[in-house]
């Protein structure tokens, strides 16, 4: 298909690229081909409209076209056709579309081919830069030495007494203050002594700022592969990744015990607002995932099936009444995206990219 417009050899249609990564097919489908689709939609017509005096799926044409009228018979054999016709389109086309199309009738008449326009949003097409060199260059950049000073150990110790003493017990009345012994670690958990119960501390400490420091690394690592790139987005997948964002928002607002409606007020916003204000985040969140999903393409990495299985297990555990289908979307896409950002912490830029 070229930039603009392209003609199929075989049907009477166009197919054009709209701004926004969209398309707009136009055409007629053959009036044989529209005729084809009479007695099936008589046929079903028949078996739905109740006539007085006619059995349902036993009522004659010319009374039940007298009933219904031919434009409706019209419009329902339009509508049967273009749901065989736009699906073969988009796949003798290789065209990737994005939720529904919007299709718009432009000549229906008896004896006739039937005019139509369906515009829809495809996945926007996009070069990929050397994403391997960049992935070194930049990680190399953004690496952190990770380590915890004794003054980090004992601001957690310090925050934990505070804690404890605030804490009331069973009678309302708050503790009493605590001093730091071997006896005394081994009510708080699973520590043996205070040198163990710091330690224990100190590895936490770690493991944070290790996780912390490998998030980091891991968006300046995709922020300057985004900036190589151009992707022109649909505002479909921006809208769709909104709603994700709103649903986890109320999500997080009902598990502080709040009714969202309630907590609007509180912030003096509307839902409109809040989404406003989340239009760049979802910009981005909808880059990353294309910009992820092609890298994996173009590796062929793949999110390993048995580690699909053992998430699906472990979630169908906490959430039985689940629909499976949509668990094994949400791992699927999880598990992919940790193994492509696995892949570029590790690239070599002196391996060629898959794609090239």
């Amino acid at each position: 298909m070229s930039d603009s417009e392209s003609q199929n050899k075989n049907s009477a249609f166009k197919i054009k690229k709209l701004p926004n990564s969209e398309v707009e097919i136009e055409g007629e489908v053959p009036t044989e081909e529209l005729e084809s689709y009479y007695k099936k939609t008589i046929h079903n017509l028949g078996r739905e409209i109740e006539i007085p005096g006619f059995r349902k799926g036993h009522i004659p044409e010319k009374v039940l076209v007298e009933k219904v009228g031919e434009n409706v018979i019209l419009q329902e054999m339009a509508q049967a056709a273009l749901s065989v016709v736009y699906p073969k389109i988009i796949l003798e086309n290789n065209i990737e579309p994005i939720g529904k199309p919007e299709i718009t009738i432009t000549k229906l008449a008896r004896g006739n081919p039937l005019g139509f326009k369906a515009k829809t949003a495809v996945l926007p097409s996009f070069e990929l830069p050397d994403y391997k060199a960049i992935a070194k260059r930049v990680g190399e950049n953004a690496t952190e030495k990770v380590f915890v000073e004794d003054k980090e150990v004992e601001d957690v110790v310090l925050n934990i007494q505070k804690q404890w003493e605030t804490m009331p017990n069973k009678e309302g009345e708050t503790k009493a203050p605590w001093e730091l012994t071997d006896e005394f670690v081994k009510k708080l958990g699973k520590f043996e002594t205070v040198l163990d119960f710091k330690s224990k501390i100190k590895e936490n400490l770690v493991q944070e700022k290790t996780h912390k420091a490998k998030e980091k690394k891991r968006i300046a690592i995709i922020d300057a592969i985004l900036n190589k790139i151009d992707i022109v987005l649909p505002n479909v997948l921006v809208q769709s990744e909104m709603d994700r964002m709103l649903s986890r928002f109320k999500g997080n607002v009902s598990a502080m015990g709040q009714k969202f409606e309630d907590y609007l007020t509180k912030i003096k916003k509307t839902e409109k607002e809040l989404r406003e204000g989340w239009q760049k985040d979802a910009e981005k969140g909808v880059k990353v995932q294309l910009l992820l999903q092609k890298i994996a393409e173009a590796e062929k990495i793949k999110a390993p099936e048995e580690e699909v299985q053992k998430e699906m297990e472990h979630l169908m555990k906490h959430h039985p009444k689940g629909d499976k289908d949509r668990m094994r979307q949400y791992i699927e896409g999880v598990l992919l995206h940790e193994k492509v950002f696995q892949f570029l912490e590790n690239s070599d830029p002196n391996t060629p990219n898959a794609s090239e």
